[in-house]
């Protein structure tokens, strides 16, 4: 555990350093803001729904680029090297990369949670909706972050990690909205592997076990194909 805490806090010094995060935050929190003024102020409607879905297809289109330098760069600077002759396991490796990339994720949306406070204050929210919000809306971000985690593990280039990463997570999005269309057998089982289709539950306020289970193994499996990918890129070399 402490390999894994040494490689999140190296990762998270390093975002920082770059003016990377700082853009990707500032535009998250933007466009999070003018979400909940055309909710709150516009419709005049204290239910946040609509907003946390806004911004769950905003969360398809940014966390690729929050993750897609945690291997890209490192390829690219030749220090993936002294990682893999470092007596830390590339799992470790794996999840302590990861674990900075949540951990940016997660101040965004902790910062959020001042707009629901606002409306607190100003007419009153309901917070276990509220909360099941924003547990799902981490879910999601957690997922798709493994998305780019894979994406940064296939190339050394960031850019071309990023592309592919929004151009895979928008993919997942699209076959959701395909499913409202459809009817039986196929409906079914897109709802099951699709990520929007478990997130509605939490957006109506429903707590379902079946799809925190989803969330998690789609997180493990993230880490364990880039750990896979590292593994063969480690012995080619």
């Amino acid at each position: 555990m402490r390999n894994i805490f040494l490689i999140a806090r190296r990762e998270l010094l390093s975002c920082f350093v770059s003016p990377i995060a700082y853009i990707i935050v500032s535009s998250f929190l933007f466009c999070a803001v003018y979400f909940f003024i055309g909710t709150t102020f516009t419709e005049r409607s204290t239910d946040l729904s609509g907003v946390f879905a806004n911004l769950a297809i905003l969360v398809f289109m940014i966390c690729p680029f929050m993750s897609m330098r945690l291997f890209s760069e490192e390829k690219k600077n030749g220090t993936i090297e002294l990682l893999f002759t470092s007596p830390i396991d590339i799992m470790q490796i794996v999840i302590g990369k990861y674990f900075a990339a949540l951990a940016i994720f997660c101040i965004m949306l902790a910062i959020t949670l001042l707009y629901p406070l606002f409306l607190q204050i100003m007419s009153g929210v309901y917070w276990p909706k509220v909360l099941l919000h924003y547990l799902g809306i981490f879910l999601v971000g957690s997922a798709v972050l493994g998305i780019g985690l894979v994406c940064s593990a296939l190339t050394e280039n960031q850019i071309v990690a990023g592309i592919l990463g929004v151009a895979i997570s928008l993919s997942l999005l699209l076959i959701s909205w395909i499913s409202n269309q459809t009817t039986g057998v196929l409906r079914a089982v897109i709802d099951e592997i699709t990520i929007m289709a478990h997130y509605q539950s939490f957006l109506k306020g429903i707590f379902d076990v079946r799809d925190i289970v989803y969330f998690m193994a789609w997180i493990l499996f993230s880490l364990f194909l880039s750990a896979k990918i590292l593994e063969s890129g480690k012995w080619r070399n």
